[in-house]
């Protein structure tokens, strides 16, 4: 009974917290980076970005609560808003069926409900860099200390470990790598992908960076390339790098964390 009530509350967190950081996600580009970025003073923005209640990003007429419930509400307000009909993407629900496959994986693997959360509470924030570069080519470098945050928090009371040396390493490494590629590369490679590519792939460690780094570029280049703007050359159009480091972030760390709670054998000396 405890158990089957510590999996609901796995799956309630988990849902609501896709919710709030899909949600904060798209406020930070409308009232940051949007249309309403010179509108209001910074107090005010945080307050409407933290207290206003949902609405249709078209019409701002607030959405009804029935509509609201994480998944279903999706479904039941006809993918659409209700007042202007205008169609709701399908990323707003997608992090709502994710989140909660993510977590009940974390909690079968780790039995620890804290650790879970914090590392949910870790994709949420990689949601906001999704959903920023996805719609204006931005990293919010404001959101980066919570990307370190979080997950180092949670390593630490699950098992008591800090980012060692070799993660060190790893992030000064790469850091100097993409640095110079952002120079030498004409704006095609942004700071704010130096940032993260070099301060995610520290919070992995080694070996796991390197699948990250396969993952992230390999997928970026694949669904470029299927989704690319046929009318332009494709080594001229942009790529939201920071979509696939987020997303293949979130593979990777649920990789690493199967691997080393000794649920697969790896030979690596």
């Amino acid at each position: 009974m405890i158990e089957a009530l510590e999996y609901l509350l796995v799956i309630l967190f988990s849902t609501s917290f896709a919710s709030f950081y899909t949600t904060l996600g798209y406020r930070l580009v409308l009232y940051f980076y949007g249309k309403k970025r010179k509108n209001l003073k910074l107090v005010k923005k945080w307050n409407y970005i933290l207290t206003k209640p949902s609405h249709c990003q078209s019409c701002e007429v607030d959405i009804q609560p029935v509509y609201l419930i994480p998944i279903f509400g999706y479904f039941l307000s006809g993918r659409k808003c209700n007042h202007c009909s205008t169609k709701i993407p399908i990323f707003y629900v997608l992090p709502e069926i994710l989140f909660p496959i993510f977590a009940l994986f974390l909690y079968k693997i780790t039995n620890d409900l804290l650790y879970t959360l914090l590392i949910i509470i870790f994709f949420g924030h990689l949601t906001i860099v999704f959903i920023t570069d996805y719609k204006k080519y931005i990293i919010d470098y404001e959101n980066i200390p919570f990307l370190l945050f979080f997950p180092i928090l949670a390593e630490y009371i699950h098992s008591g470990k800090l980012p060692d040396s070799e993660s060190v390493f790893i992030f000064v490494i790469l850091f100097i790598v993409f640095f110079l590629i952002s120079i030498f590369s004409n704006g095609g490679f942004g700071f704010g992908d130096v940032w993260l590519i070099s301060l995610l792939s520290a919070l992995l460690g080694h070996p796991y960076w390197i699948f990250f780094f396969n993952l992230t570029f390999l997928s970026s280049l694949f669904f470029s390339f299927i989704f690319r703007t046929k009318s332009k050359s494709f080594l001229k159009q942009k790529i939201p790098l920071g979509v696939y480091m987020s997303g293949s972030m979130m593979i990777s760390y649920l990789v690493k964390i199967y691997i080393s709670n000794d649920n697969f054998f790896i030979i690596y000396e």
